[in-house]
């Protein structure tokens, strides 16, 4: 047993080298959203590793192959990747800053393949919008909203009707993952929208509740597999590449952080043609 004021002694370490940690990985030029998530991913180890009685400076390469052996059961390969990507940039900081002596995480490789990224179809998202509209026109005018702007729903969310510029055609949008207000060109299908109802009609509900209607009108419409919010967002900057060919143009309406991720969908059609070749042999 780990006597309390030690206990203590090591709580404190913990939380002094991730304060810093966040404190410098801020002054990167990362956004908030970021340093939250990676805040998070810390906090749960230190309070894993405080249980075993150790500090920051204890953890050794057979601790570090033990913890990731317990994750392994719990993780997919992507997020255990993740998350020792974040234990490995956490570490080398503090070697940095002579908290510990060396990174125990360095060593470490998690092997992923990238995963597919499923996206609906046009067909499937017109039957999933007839359906939508004949369960609930207001929500299904939310759902076609996200799927024509490609807002993530904390994005959707935050949107005011001062954010909505109608005569220029564009939105202010707050990217949470670069923690900055970009403004982007609506697509004639959102304009629709917004025309006919005020931006806090159609994101007045909570994520739980556009998922569960988002489910709803998926099984209504016939469509097999898992539909989310964010089915709608691969949807969009799927739609977006299709239509114009421009991985550049589709990573600024996508508003994504790097062109890398856009890649991914580029890839993405490039796995989707072999498969089509495939069922014409």
């Amino acid at each position: 047993m780990v006597g309390e004021d030690k206990l203590d002694d090591l709580k404190e370490a913990w939380r002094e080298c991730i304060r810093n940690y966040i404190s410098w990985f801020l002054s990167q030029n990362y956004s908030r959203v970021q340093a939250q998530n990676r805040a998070y991913t810390l906090s749960r180890f230190a309070r894993i590793m405080v249980k075993n009685g150790l500090g920051p400076g204890d953890v050794d390469f057979n601790v570090a192959v033990k913890f990731l052996d317990y994750e392994r059961s719990r993780k997919r390969p992507s997020a255990l990747k993740w998350e020792v990507d974040v234990l490995k940039n956490f570490y080398r900081y503090l070697v940095k800053a002579g908290f510990v002596d060396s990174n125990p995480f360095e060593e470490i490789r998690i092997k992923t393949t990238p995963s597919e990224i499923k996206a609906l179809t046009e067909d499937q998202l017109d039957r999933l919008l007839k359906a939508a509209y004949e369960i609930d026109e207001v929500k299904a005018d939310a759902i076609k909203f996200i799927a024509y702007t490609g807002l993530r729903i904390e994005e959707f969310q935050r949107l005011t009707r001062s954010d909505i510029d109608l005569e220029e055609g564009v939105m202010k949008v707050f990217n949470v993952k670069t923690d900055k207000v970009e403004t982007v060109p609506l697509l004639k299908e959102a304009i629709e929208i917004l025309k006919r109802r005020s931006i806090d009609e159609i994101n007045q509900y909570s994520k739980m509740t556009y998922n569960r209607f988002i489910k709803k009108a998926a099984l209504r419409a016939g469509i097999k597999g898992r539909v989310t919010l964010h089915t709608l967002r691969h949807t969009f900057v799927t739609m977006i590449l299709k239509k114009t060919r421009d991985p550049l143009l589709t990573k600024f309406l996508a508003r994504h952080a790097s062109l890398a991720t856009t890649s991914r969908y580029v890839h993405q059609e490039l796995i989707d043609a072999k498969k089509k070749l495939k069922e014409i042999k």
